[in-house]
């Protein structure tokens, strides 16, 4: 039995996977999940909504030199359909999926 503020939002939780493999001494790969509850109202609309996720990342790492290391990921996020209040008097199903690849290099100073 789930608590809700006055707001109508209760308590959220993330629960999460992953696992790094190192393929050699120069490359390493890692891939990973998330489930995200957000705790969010029932009474979404578009000014305000927070929906439930699932995120599935995958990447990278490549030592270049032993002070420089590039790193190549992308993550996929599916966030679970709510329906809500998509104006005032009109109601509609939110739809939301992002996807990214991200870059980094990172350098040890010392």
């Amino acid at each position: 039995n789930e608590t809700y503020d006055e707001n109508g939002y209760g308590n959220g939780f993330d629960l999460g996977i992953g696992a790094d493999y190192n393929v050699n001494s120069r490359l390493l790969v890692g891939c990973g999940y998330q489930y995200t509850m957000t705790g969010g109202a029932d009474d979404a609309t578009y000014l305000a909504y927070a929906l439930n996720a699932h995120s599935f990342a995958a990447g990278f790492k490549y030592k270049v030199t032993e002070m420089l290391k590039l790193g190549v990921s992308s993550t996929y996020i599916k966030y679970l359909d709510e329906t809500g209040s998509v104006t005032t008097t009109d109601e509609g199903t939110f739809h939301k999926r992002i996807i990214s690849l991200n870059v980094a290099l990172e350098y040890r100073m010392i």
